[in-house]
């Protein structure tokens, strides 16, 4: 891996080094909401966005919505990790002692402390950091001013970890350049988890949780597929590999699981990088349990239900007004969550599929476009980039009547068309277009009526619920 280093001082002149490592990791796999970050190639040979590249249009304003850097697992992982610790120990007859002799006495690895849970992790703090480095380089006229908070805004979640990323990203864009002196500070506002219904809209729509997240009919698709034939053949694959013998069920679909979270966890966090569980699947084997969590946050957070992308009105909504009115703004970065990065590409209509993600249809689903692993890694974005084209070179970019202002849309760093929006040939979208094709949820968006639930609380069909249980306690 390349390491390089950036050094800094604080107010006693204590120096601060940051060691920013280039990682490699399996690129067969995805790890879905917990694949790390991308990495990109030296600051100096990304491309600028000041001007849009067709028109001559200058950018004035960038408006972000980060997901926080790569994390710790959650106390609740871990505690499934304990479990699945305790069955390879039970197991420790069946297994193949001269391949898998490691089976046996694996435990969870000691970076995986319960101190730790959910917290940002120091992966996460380079991902952090070098995302606002090279947002700064990208967009120099925006950033050239010394920090002031008439010009920048962030906002984070009321959790640490995007509070923590908000406070590394703010380094990241100011320090290097000089514009953050050794005493300044950037605020970010963290707001209350009980009044966030910009970014944590999930958490605050009764709609959405006992229709969507606590019902098992909205999820039977991914039960169906978590029970079914491709998830009961990699079982008994993994029971052989790890045994030896043709003929046992020693692991469960939900031990399968286990063993990729193990994969994942360790490769991303342990000492060495690296995770004997990797081995066991191929990269066809692997695709299967991908194709378990896609349809998780398909059926959870995206296209599956409607609600599950309408109740993003709001923060859609706050963005458009701050590009419209953005004034002396020159940024404005939120910090969020997969589950607010989701809803948000799916009301943009990013990363739509064919056809729904079915427990039918896996056949056909290899080279769908709707990879959470795409759409919201750890410190997954989306960057809405503000262009006035009063003055632009190129005639075809200037409108008659309206605002002369138009968005370029980048995920995670790469640009991206918004479907009936975006011009072709000029990758920009009007922001008169955007606001015309996006009215109902800017100007229309009624949440608390949205969310409010009606009737009694629909739990799905009793004949799902073992389906439901023994994949809900895995997913």
């Amino acid at each position: 891996h390349l390491i390089r280093q950036m050094v800094w001082r604080d107010c006693n002149g204590v120096t601060f080094t940051l060691l920013v490592i280039f990682y490699l990791v399996r690129a067969e796999f995805d790890y879905d909401t917990k694949t790390p970050y991308p990495e990109r190639g030296p600051v100096t040979d990304i491309l600028s966005l000041e001007s849009d590249g067709v028109c001559g249009c200058r950018a004035v304003h960038v408006n972000g919505i980060v997901r926080h850097g790569i994390r710790y697992p959650s106390c609740e992982q871990l505690d499934k990790f304990e479990q699945f610790q305790k069955k390879l120990k039970e197991q420790s007859e069946m297994i193949d002692h001269a391949h898998h002799k490691w089976a046996v006495s694996w435990g969870i690895p000691l970076e995986l402390s319960r101190d730790k849970c959910e917290m940002l992790a120091e992966r996460g703090v380079r991902e952090q950091f070098n995302l606002a480095r090279r947002i700064s380089r990208r967009l120099p006229t925006l950033f050239n001013d010394r920090y002031s908070s008439g010009f920048y805004k962030l906002t984070s979640t009321d959790k640490e970890r995007t509070a923590r990323s908000a406070a590394v990203f703010a380094v990241g864009l100011f320090q290097e350049l000089g514009n953050l002196s050794d005493c300044d500070t950037v605020p970010v506002n963290r707001t209350k988890l009980h009044l966030d219904k910009e970014m944590r809209f999930f958490a605050l729509c009764d709609k959405y949780i006992h229709g969507v997240e606590n019902n098992k009919s909205a999820q039977i698709e991914r039960a169906r597929f978590f029970n079914g034939p491709e998830m009961k053949e990699l079982a008994k694959d993994m029971s052989m590999k790890l045994t030896g013998n043709k003929s046992t069920d020693a692991f469960l679909p939900r031990d399968v699981v286990r063993m990729s979270r193990a994969c994942v966890f360790e490769s991303v966090f342990g000492a060495s990088g690296e995770s004997p569980f990797c081995s066991l699947f191929t990269p066809n084997q692997w695709e299967v349990v991908t194709y378990v969590m896609d349809m998780k946050n398909y059926w959870k957070r995206s296209y599956g239900h409607d609600i599950n992308w309408k109740m993003s009105c709001l923060l859609l909504r706050r963005i458009y007004h701050e590009l419209a009115d953005y004034s002396q703004v020159k940024g404005w970065f939120r910090f969020a969550h997969a589950e607010t990065l989701i809803p948000l590409a799916s009301m943009l209509k990013l990363f739509q599929p064919s056809e729904p993600l079915l427990a039918s249809n896996f056949a056909r689903q290899q080279e769908r476009q709707f990879r959470v692993s795409k759409i919201a890694p750890m410190s997954g974005n989306m960057l809405f980039i503000l262009y006035n084209c009063q003055e632009a070179t190129n005639s075809a970019c200037k409108q008659a009547t309206g605002t002369n202002l138009y968005i370029k849309l980048l995920h995670n760093e790469e640009e991206m068309h918004i479907p009936d929006c975006t011009n072709e040939s000029t990758g920009l979208c009007s922001l008169d277009d955007f606001n015309q094709l996006f009215h109902d949820a800017i100007h229309s968006c009624q949440f608390e009526e949205m969310c409010k639930q009606k009737g009694g609380t629909n739990s799905g069909d009793s004949d799902s619920t073992d389906d439901f249980k023994s994949m809900k306690d895995e997913l």
